[in-house]
């Protein structure tokens, strides 16, 4: 184990790439704690109650309305209010390291300005359900021909956990991409099954999907069908109880 400094991070928040506006983010995960003290016992008794999830972030902030896609503060003053979108948080951009998944709803949106400082922001958002801890199947990146990750040994999903994904498509132009999740019994990924099979994209697009277990297969990778365009997109993978 090392521990080095660090310096990269991404941040997906629907179909917004957020990271190289940022400097700092932090994931939150709590539960509540429920007092369950009764007669007969001699110390205060706890038990666990609803978990829940929270990233937040501070950034330099930019207002340019004339770039393509629009600067953060447009696209996140938006989203205030908005419905939940598949949030993907990762303290790397490589493939298959670790990403926190799930869906969330953004809270706050502070931007700041200071005499003779850069104008800066802060932003959190809440998942709607625990945030999954998974891997980062597919990093973003833009993609023009068809093709699939590599595999990655996610594990077994048992029939009381579910097998979720996110797909977020920062950047798009052309026809059409689908993207699917597929398992296999054994590494090579011989006869591999469709698990999850994202809505086909047309446009910059996010979604979260899930199913349940049981699914014995430990062995996944992302394939993806690229139809006379060029996409920019990222997916993320896990399994959560």
């Amino acid at each position: 184990m090392s521990v080095a400094m660090f310096s990269d991070a991404l941040i997906l928040h629907g179909p917004y790439d957020f990271s190289a506006d940022h400097n700092e983010v932090k994931l939150e995960l709590t539960s509540d704690i429920l007092e369950a003290t009764r007669f007969g016992h001699t110390t205060k008794v706890n038990t666990n109650g609803l978990p829940s999830s929270k990233a937040s972030g501070t950034g330099w902030l930019q207002t340019d309305d004339s770039t393509t896609p629009k600067a953060v503060d447009y696209n996140i003053w938006n989203e205030i209010g908005a419905t939940e979108k598949a949030y993907t948080l990762s303290p790397a951009t490589t493939v298959q390291g670790v990403a926190y998944l799930g869906t969330a709803l953004s809270a706050s949106y502070k931007p700041e300005w200071v005499q003779g400082q850069l104008a800066k922001f802060s932003f959190d958002v809440h998942g709607n359900r625990k945030f999954t801890r998974g891997r980062l199947m597919l990093a973003l990146a833009s993609r023009s021909v068809t093709g699939a990750s590599s595999e990655y040994q996610l594990g077994a999903t048992s029939s009381t956990q579910k097998l979720v994904a996110n797909l977020h498509v920062t950047a798009f132009s052309g026809t059409s991409l689908a993207v699917i999740v597929r398992s296999a019994a054994l590494t090579g990924m011989g006869s591999p099954t469709t698990r999850i099979t994202f809505t086909t994209a047309t446009a910059v697009t996010s979604e979260n999907k899930e199913v349940a277990g049981a699914i014995t297969d430990q062995f996944f990778d992302i394939s993806y069908t690229v139809t006379a365009a060029t996409a920019t997109f990222a997916v993320s993978l896990g399994i959560r109880s």
